[in-house]
């Protein structure tokens, strides 16, 4: 959902290994998206939505794992956590914890 009063920013684009997906770190989580045919490839779920603002994203080939880092602003997440989500589970998997930031 994006509207006047919840608009979407995009933070970042990434393809991903085989460059057959390019996923959007937005405002409100992440969006994945064909590069063939460009269309959304995942269902949006409230969990990602929650997330908020993530500075980078990223799939491992065509697989439900996701590679995000949190945007300053994100009061949840940190530039310096690097979380290995599953798209299809709605889970965290794991996370690397960094002393300076990911970017």
């Amino acid at each position: 959902m994006n509207s006047k009063e919840f608009p979407v920013k995009i933070n970042n684009i990434k393809y991903n290994q085989n460059y057959s997906l390019f996923v959007l770190a937005t405002s409100r989580g992440y969006k994945i998206f064909s590069t063939n045919s460009l269309e959304q490839v995942h269902e949006e779920t409230n969990k990602v939505s929650e997330l908020r603002d993530i500075s980078l994203a990223m799939t491992y080939y065509i697989s439900n794992l996701v590679f995000f880092v949190g945007k300053k602003s994100n009061e949840n997440l940190s530039q310096k956590e690097l979380i290995l989500f599953d798209d299809f589970s709605q889970e965290k998997i794991s996370s690397l914890n960094q002393k300076r930031k990911i970017s």
